[in-house]
């Protein structure tokens, strides 16, 4: 591990993520290769001549806060050895462990790892033997090794052997940024991506036309990562916009610039310092952000207050409908979906939301009538776009009943009371979300495995 000034940026606010990965590549190194250490940098940073303090304060903070981390990440190198044959039996897994870094400052520093400080050097490989059986058990468990108790050979299992494995995993890397270097796996996953767009596509219009609130949700989701190909809560949103590639999201990614709002408030010339380009690139950036729609979601309850039934006002305008007015009418084709979701998972309310009948008729209305289940009173308001995957800014609003624009000149007292910073009362009979956004946040927070994702329909066909 080669540590230099050109391994750190000097802009970034998100160098913990770097040092991380850089402990990372040096915990299974046979024999420390590539890994220096000495009094100073203890963390795996060499001692490197007349270098500026960042690079101290770089290797400090990689010394004190992960550290304690090496150990929780052995599975990640097991495996990889695994695979590699470097340990094909179980005597091979001690002699693995006694050539890494972990074992290097497991001996120097035991308590770290929460193991007392007083033990032997034979009771310190005792644990960590411990330790990467349950660790290889683990793997076993999940079906990515396999291990003969008589012979205690250990083989790995994770191979890719038939078709749709094959698929899944290039799906899994393009939508999680990964490189693919191989030419023909690479016309294979544009071919993937062509095909899953429109399968994709099929399934959300077949579930806009069912009644469930979170598979539709999901449905568009999948529809929209096939599209976008990369994952709705990634950090490489940069790659949408033209003229980055993934070097430069990556860069991007890395200074903390993860979301479009970020991009926006950040100034040109730091873009191109980032990712090292000369002006006006940073210019073009922000230029290109300004044109991307911003939606304003404004939700009212009106005169109806029945205990099981309310009345609310859907308005839905472009709050940059003037970045619009240069670009030709047969040239806005994005649309986005609004739903509303009861606490039974059922569709309340969709809408289809076209960009163009914004610019041209101004702020859309709808008025929904709306039941309290038996569930409870919550409503959930998400508005999705189709095409393009950004990060949210989701506002709870269940002070009242009230979803007014401006509250402190509306003629709601209850709305006055609640902008004071008061607690409201609990009488209300209404709990929404006003979200101005382009996309919102998912709901669903699990793996990101297409299985995972698909089963949610599997279930909701089944009854289950």
């Amino acid at each position: 591990m080669n540590i230099g000034k050109r391994s750190i940026y000097t802009s970034t606010s998100d160098s913990k993520d770097e040092a991380m990965e850089m402990i990372m590549n040096g915990i299974g190194k046979e024999d420390g290769e590539g890994v220096f250490m000495n009094d100073d940098y203890c963390a795996g940073c060499g001692t490197v001549g007349g270098v500026d303090p960042q690079l101290n304060s770089f290797c400090q903070t990689a010394t004190h806060i992960y550290l304690i981390l090496l150990h929780k990440n052995l599975i990640e190198h097991l495996n990889a050895e695994i695979v590699l044959q470097t340990i094909s039996d179980m005597s091979l897994v001690v002699e693995w462990i006694r050539h890494t870094f972990l074992y290097v400052r497991v001996m120097k520093n035991p308590r770290y790892y929460g193991l007392p400080s007083n033990l032997s050097t034979q009771e310190v490989e005792e644990k960590l033997q411990d330790l990467c059986l349950q660790n290889v058990t683990h793997l076993t468990s999940q079906n990515l090794v396999s291990i003969n108790n008589e012979a205690g050979t250990i083989w790995p299992t994770g191979k890719i052997k038939t078709k749709q494995v094959k698929v899944n995993c290039l799906i899994q890397a393009q939508l999680g940024c990964l490189p693919i270097q191989d030419f023909s796996l690479s016309q294979d996953m544009a071919k993937i991506f062509r095909v899953g767009q429109r399968v994709a596509k099929c399934l959300m219009e077949f579930m806009y036309h069912g009644n469930s609130y979170l598979v539709l949700m999901h449905a568009i989701l999948v529809y929209k990562a096939f599209k976008t190909k990369i994952w709705f809560d990634s950090r490489y949103v940069a790659r949408q916009l033209d003229g980055i590639g993934p070097t430069m999201s990556l860069a991007l990614a890395n200074a903390g610039l993860s979301t479009f709002q970020k991009l926006e408030q950040a100034h040109p010339r730091d873009i191109e310092v980032i990712v090292n380009r000369h002006p006006p690139f940073g210019n073009q950036i922000k230029e290109s952000l300004a044109k991307l729609p911003r939606y304003e979601l404004a939700i009212e309850q009106v005169k109806c207050y029945k205990p099981h039934k309310s009345v609310i006002v859907l308005s839905v305008d472009l709050m940059n409908r003037g970045a619009f007015e240069t670009i030709p009418s047969s040239q806005i084709t994005h649309q986005s979906i609004l739903l509303i979701g009861d606490a039974d998972n059922k569709i309340v309310f969709k809408w289809r939301i076209f960009d163009a009948v914004i610019f041209r008729d101004g702020m859309l209305t709808r008025t929904v009538e709306v039941h309290r289940t038996s569930k409870g009173k919550k409503l959930d308001i998400s508005l999705l776009s189709q095409d393009t995957d950004t990060s949210s800014l989701k506002k709870d609003q269940s002070s009242c009943n009230h979803k007014c624009l401006n509250k402190s000149t509306c003629g709601h007292k209850c709305c006055k009371i609640n902008n004071t910073g008061k607690r409201p009362s609990a009488g209300s009979t209404l709990q929404s979300k006003s979200k101005m956004a382009k996309v919102e946040k998912p709901l669903y927070r699990g793996s990101k495995d297409m299985k995972d994702i698909l089963s949610i329909f599997d279930r909701q066909q089944s009854g289950t």
